[in-house]
């Protein structure tokens, strides 16, 4: 299993971010928000026998659908282009086959990009201070099959930008071709700027967020001034603006800064302006390293280790001098980097507390260069990149569960425990305390588990009757060290299950426009009829994600077709005496949609004390007449560059029987990446565009006895799969890549593309890491678990290479590859990123390790009796340690 939190916690890359004329900095820029849903909460009703037990309740009626019109303008002048956006009752459609310009006309005419966001239609590219009209021609169409009747004019009237002063994110001022620092300005005619030198012993004591600061007071730039820095300059400078354009100028900060002194430099510019109306107005600010030295660190059980490179030249550094910075201003050690740029620091250095806890590394270069690291700031974040996991255990690692989830006062708990090493080797001999918590947090019991030699151990905590409500946790550790496992359970006054209920669904695609009768029958668990007994039902409308049975394997739909979840209330009569009943009800009308869809059901019946015990039943729903299935003849989503990729295509009717076609439009298109730049809120950003390239176009016949066969040779990177129905609309698309297994995505331009020829490994092998970056230069691969094992420096050229990497046991269950690639600043385009991060996980193959239990329970089993359980244990070595428990059903 990979771990992700085992690299994401405790190793850390520095950013290095350069201002400059020789790089615009980039951040990562956030997902879009995801709408929440709307959800109605109705409080229980009180039912006979019971006083409000928790009941399953049915949607709120939905409401009436508005019509498919016209609603509303958006326009935006804030950014660097002019937007304008025409706002819909309803969403449109969103996968790129409607040509929306085509029923948009825009005077005077302009050249726009048209995209789809929801329920808005939006064209950017405008000119600012100028006033359009626009025409709604009939026929513009939502993505539920609604088109606008009649032709709607309209006219906007777009306003010049604010004026606006900001810099970038970056933190550094390269030393090598860049003379000062660039600023932004939109619709200014001139700047007051101030710039101040903040020493390097005052470095640490700052806030942990004061050099992310973008925005300062002229107050609060003063206060910096006296209290943590000296003033070296303070001016005003001309600014030759171009209308609703931004500009870029120069603040000459060399100049300004003269001799070079260890520390940090902070330019402020504003609006002279504005300052001068309104001199307690926010002005942008911007701190600086002047260095050529980069630093990238990582953090783990063997210590922090800092590698330094020049920037300019991207190659690393040696005999550079580093200290750890602890927070009271101590220095807690030294290093000096060796030829690969490397030093490493104790892990015993890391581990102080309050003022003795470290913050920041300093380095001194030969020739007086200086920079620094926060090492209170976040870690790299490499959720992105194929990371995830349970996060890494340490030395001892503890597995302890219960047999319940849920127990009365005055019950045993029972507790099993697996002890295991990092490696997942079992430990012996090593006695292991289990505290039980109450939900306040306070002890209440203690026992010592002694596991033996296979590393398995159980015991039990008896609860008294006068036990407290909520959730216990017992947790594990050795002695008094840090606890190694936990687990948890809730103790209540619960009753336990008394129903079973049954569903009996009809058979065959449902059809929408007929009432939904599902067949109920309730039973007590000791097997007597629920007579006379309440129920409720509700039913959702959702994608089915297996369709055809039959057709296992194959994908039916367009994959970024948005569809919503519907939901309809079902009636339900009175269960008779022998238990049963029906319920009655109408489907909500499914939208359009190319994916075959399915009705949940799910019912419940009040027991006699009025809990709600219930089951769910899916059935199929198929508002459409034809359906075209793609089954790719690969595994992962992926195969090998340059080899041929395979799919069979199938055209079935809504029964899921395969139909004859003569001919579905097919196309293979291979999606390509660009990044267009541009700037939001002060800063650069990116935005990923991806440019379809029809590689093959063919009408494809179907015949019902045997699959269709596509076959085509692909070379490395993206590709996607479109087959439709030109007839109907039916449509399907698929989505692979092209290249070795791992994650390949380059859907950011600070990625690596990394991919391992092999899914795992046995120890001794040679894994083949295919490294794909986003230009020439240097890389440094580490491989690392919770500590760096390896680290080895790799020129790559622009196209990449392939480095073999052999498998080591002592990684326990495998290691991830880490690569950072870093693009010197003079070979690289002035907005890519001077470093680029991939991550890949070589694991080792832990099947001679995996046990496998097989269990067969009787039949029938009666109170008070011996039961016999056969168990058999695949692949232990000799004994296995097992622990059975037989849990009452109605507690499950």
């Amino acid at each position: 299993m990979k771990r992700g939190a085992l690299v994401l916690g405790g190793l850390i890359g520095a950013a290095l971010l350069v201002v400059g004329y020789a790089q615009r900095p980039i951040e990562p820029l956030a997902p879009p928000p995801v709408p929440a849903e709307q959800v109605q909460a109705q409080p229980a009703q009180p039912t006979a026998g019971g006083s409000g037990a928790p009941r399953l309740v049915g949607a709120a009626e939905p409401a009436k659908p508005q019509p498919f019109r016209f609603r509303g303008l958006d326009i935006d002048t804030a950014g660097e282009v002019a937007r304008l956006c025409f706002a819909f009752t309803r969403d449109l459609v969103a996968d790129g086959f409607v040509r929306y310009e085509d029923y948009v006309t825009l005077e005077p005419t302009v050249k726009t990009a048209w995209s789809v966001e929801g329920s808005r239609l939006c064209a950017t590219g405008l000119d600012f201070a100028r006033d359009y009209s626009a025409q709604l021609k009939p026929g513009l169409p939502a993505a539920d099959g609604s088109r606008i009747e009649t032709a709607q004019r309209l006219d906007a009237s777009l306003r010049n930008r604010p004026p606006m002063v900001g810099f970038g994110p970056g933190v550094i001022l390269p030393r090598h071709g860049a003379s000062g620092v660039p600023v932004t300005t939109v619709n200014v005619d001139r700047l007051n700027v101030r710039i101040i030198r903040v020493g390097e012993r005052m470095l640490a004591r700052l806030a942990e967020s004061m050099l992310d600061e973008r925005r300062i007071t002229g107050y609060g730039a003063d206060e910096l001034a006296d209290e943590e820095g000296q003033l070296l300059w303070r001016g005003s400078m001309d600014v030759r603006p171009q209308p609703n354009q931004a500009v870029t100028t120069v603040i000459p900060v060399r100049e300004a800064i003269g001799e070079r002194k260890p520390g940090a430099y902070v330019v402020v510019a504003s609006d002279a302006a504005d300052e001068a109306r309104r001199p307690w107005a926010e002005h942008a600010v911007q701190w600086l390293l002047d260095t050529d030295m980069g630093l990238t660190t990582f953090q783990g059980e063997d210590g922090l280790r800092v590698f330094a490179r020049s920037l300019d030249a991207g190659r690393p550094l040696a005999g550079v001098r580093l200290s750890l910075i602890a927070r009271n201003n101590e220095e807690l050690g030294k290093a000096d980097t060796e030829a690969d740029g490397g030093a490493r620091f104790a892990p015993g250095l890391l581990r102080g507390v309050g003022g003795m806890g470290p913050v920041a590394v300093m380095a001194y270069g030969p020739d007086g260069d200086f920079t620094f690291l926060d090492l209170r700031r976040p870690a790299f974040d490499l959720t992105d990149r194929g990371v995830e996991g349970r996060p890494s255990p340490g030395p001892v690692d503890a597995f302890l569960y219960s047999e319940r989830g849920i127990y009365r006062p005055g019950e045993t708990v029972h507790l099993g425990l697996l002890l295991r090493d990092a490696k997942s080797d079992a430990l012996r001999d090593l006695p292991i305390t289990v505290v039980l918590n109450k939900p306040n947090g306070r002890e209440f019991q203690r026992l010592v588990l002694d596991p033996r030699q296979d590393g398995g151990a159980a015991g039990q905590f008896v609860l008294s009757e006068t036990a407290p409500h909520g959730r216990w946790e017992a947790v594990a550790s050795v002695g008094a060290g840090k606890p190694v496992g936990r687990a948890s359970f809730l103790v209540q006054d619960f009753v336990p299950q008394k129903l079973k209920v049954v569903l009996t669904a009809p058979e065959g695609p449902l059809d929408p426009a007929q009432p939904l009768a599902i067949g109920v029958e309730a039973r007590f668990l000791y097997g007597a009829p629920a007579a006379g007994l309440t129920g409720e039902a509700e039913v959702d409308v959702e994608r089915d994600p297996n369709p055809f049975p039959a057709l296992a394997g194959f994908r039916f739909g367009v994959e970024d077709e948005r569809f919503e979840t519907q939901t309809a209330t079902l009636e339900i009569d009175e269960t008779d005496e022998d238990g049963r009943t029906v319920t009655a009800g109408t489907l909500p009308t499914p939208p359009a949609t190319s994916h075959p869809l399915r009705a949940v059901a799910r019912i419940a019946v009040h027991e006699p004390g009025g809990r709600a015990t219930g089951d769910r039943v899916a059935l199929p729903l198929r508002p459409g007449r034809l359906y075209v299935g793609l089954r790719p003849l690969f595994k992962g989503g992926q195969v090998a560059d340059e080899t041929e990729a395979a799919f069979e295509v199938v055209a079935v009717d809504a029964a899921g029987r395969p139909v004859a076609h003569p001919g579905l439009a097919l196309r293979l298109i291979a999606e390509e990446t660009e990044y267009l730049w541009y700037r939001r809120d002060e800063r650069w950003t990116f935005e990923r565009v991806v440019r379809d390239r029809v590689a093959a176009a063919q009408d494809l016949p179907v015949d019902p006895a045997a699959p269709a066969l596509f076959r085509h040779v692909v070379s490395w990177g993206g590709w996607r799969l479109e087959v439709r129905d030109p007839a109907t609309g039916a449509a399907t698309t698929l989505r692979f890549r092209s290249g070795w297994g791992g994650e390949l995505s380059a859907d950011r331009p600070d990625r690596v593309q990394l991919a391992s020829d092999r899914e795992s490994y046995a120890p001794g092998d040679v894994a083949r890491l295919k490294i794909v970056p986003p230009g020439p230069g240097q890389a440094l691969v580490a491989i690392a678990s919770d500590r760096v094992h390896h680290t080895r420096l790799v020129d790559l050229p622009a196209e990449g290479a392939t480095i073999d990497i052999p498998i080591d046991a002592a990684w326990g269950n495998g290691a991830y590859a880490l690569v950072t690639h870093y693009l010197p600043l003079g070979t690289r385009d002035k907005r890519a990123p001077a470093r680029a991060v991939g991550v890949a996980w070589l694991g080792i193959d832990t099947a001679p390790r995996r046990l496998i239990v097989e269990m067969a329970a009787p039949e029938v089993t009666r109170p008070r009796g011996p039961l016999s359980v056969p168990l058999i244990v695949k692949g232990a070595n000799g004994k296995a340690f097992v622990t059975l428990a037989a849990v009452d059903e109605g507690i499950l």
